[in-house]
């Protein structure tokens, strides 16, 4: 929610910003859990265009069966863009210009939990 104050900034041309995701939930109750999220406190709120929000696909959308499915298809995605909206590393990997990790009450980031073996 603390984004959304960031829709006052005349210095973004949210028309041409892009939302992408990196920890979404594709199974169960919690799907798109990020993306409402950040459609209702951010994108909204920033006027930023739907085309210009890329969701992960979902289970059981699309041909989605499971989460490897998902992640193929979103590196599609990712892989599609246009040079000036996701650029690339010297690897040929996707690279962004901004990324906003979030943090859970016990301290974990992008499913990476503290204390975890993964």
């Amino acid at each position: 929610k603390p984004l959304a104050s960031l829709a006052a900034s005349e210095a973004v041309d949210w028309s041409k910003v892009h939302v992408f995701f990196g920890n979404e939930r594709v199974a169960g109750e919690t799907a798109g859990k990020c993306a409402k999220g950040a459609l209702e406190d951010f994108v909204a709120a920033c006027g930023i265009p739907s085309a210009n929000v890329h969701e992960v696909p979902r289970i059981g959308n699309e041909g989605i069966r499971c989460a490897q499915d998902a992640a193929t298809a979103y590196e599609k995605v990712l892989r599609a863009q246009p040079s000036n909206v996701l650029g690339q590393s010297t690897l040929g990997l996707p690279a962004v210009d901004l990324l906003l990790l979030g943090t859970g009450p016990d301290g974990h980031t992008g499913s990476l939990y503290p204390d975890s073996i993964q």
